[in-house]
């Protein structure tokens, strides 16, 4: 009898006993580390077993996870040439302000970016403590944004069979691409692309070519991430497009009700709007805010994001 019950606990305790999930949640962007801090806390509260390894890129960051009721939290610290790169981030955000508008100007602004996260990359891989911590847990899914491919390639290094994409913006034509989500630039939208879904015939290839552009962006990025690990771990590393091809899931910040129509598969989950609070007690503004605000009956209140700082807005702008 004592057997039975004893075998009946365990039976019970295999089924409740949540499940060891690594989220991978680099510090560059308060909005993607709450994104990604939602996510995290939001399978802690369900009873899963949550790590989040944060490598730190932004050293201003460090302190903003996004995080409320996940604990475990692994930091690297930052790469010296990444530290020096984002003290230099007042200099990028005004020239934000006059940058072209176009994926070509994007993308030549972003490739000071990408190198920091190959550098950064190449800075948790080279961390032995941090690299055998992981080892020795044991994960039965990883979370990580495509934004790099660090992540993925860390995934593959620790033999994880689930993993996911979860990017903080809408869908991402890199990722769509692989994972086979149609692509269609004569009607949608590219991710980094500057038009709308009413284009005409120039408008369309304007958009293709941005398209292509922002695929190709990411493709170089990825390409140099793959390299470190080929570097480190042999050259029968996986390539980008087997990392991203087996993921189980696509989670996008991007809701169907308001994102442009577009093609998609079941392997791509919407949730946009995860890391909204509607909790009213908790978005209590700060008192010197409040008072700003309650001066007059109605405000407008004009945000350009935590990258794009109003203090740096050229004065013909204001």
């Amino acid at each position: 009898m004592r057997w039975l019950l004893a075998l009946l606990f365990s039976t019970i305790c295999h089924f409740v006993s949540g499940y060891n999930y690594l989220v991978v949640s680099p510090l560059f962007g308060h909005s993607h580390s709450h994104f990604m801090g939602t996510i995290a806390d939001t399978l802690t509260e369900a009873g899963h077993n949550v790590t989040v390894l944060m490598p730190i890129m932004d050293p201003d960051l460090e302190n903003n996870t996004g995080l409320k009721s996940t604990t475990h939290v692994i930091k690297v610290a930052p790469d010296n040439r990444t530290a020096a790169m984002f003290m230099q981030k007042a200099r990028f955000s005004s020239r934000l302000w006059n940058l072209d508008p176009s994926a070509f100007g994007m993308i030549k602004l972003a490739m000071h970016l990408a190198q920091s996260f190959s550098w950064q990359c190449e800075k948790v891989l080279n961390d032995k403590n941090v690299m055998d911590t992981l080892y020795g847990m044991q994960f039965d899914v990883g979370i990580a944004e495509p934004s790099d491919l660090c992540g993925f390639g860390i995934f593959e290094l620790l033999n994880v069979k689930s993993t996911i994409a979860a990017t903080s913006c809408v869908h991402a034509d890199h990722v769509s691409k692989i994972v086979g989500v149609p692509v269609a630039p004569s009607y949608v939208p590219g991710s980094m692309s500057t038009k709308s879904d009413v284009m005409d015939i120039m408008g369309r290839l304007q958009n293709a070519v941005q398209t292509l552009l922002g695929v190709k962006f990411f493709e170089g990025l990825f390409d140099r991430e793959v390299a470190l690990f080929r570097e480190k771990y042999g050259p029968e590393f996986k390539s980008y497009e087997e990392l991203l091809a087996q993921v189980s899931y696509v989670f996008t910040n991007s809701n169907p009700y308001l994102d442009y129509p577009h093609p998609t598969i079941h392997k791509a989950v919407d949730i946009g709007g995860i890391a909204v609070s509607l909790d009213a007690k908790k978005n209590k503004l700060p008192q010197n805010i409040d008072e700003i605000l309650n001066v007059r009956k109605t405000n407008v209140v004009i945000s350009f994001g935590s990258i794009v700082k109003s203090c740096y807005m050229p004065d013909d702008y204001k």
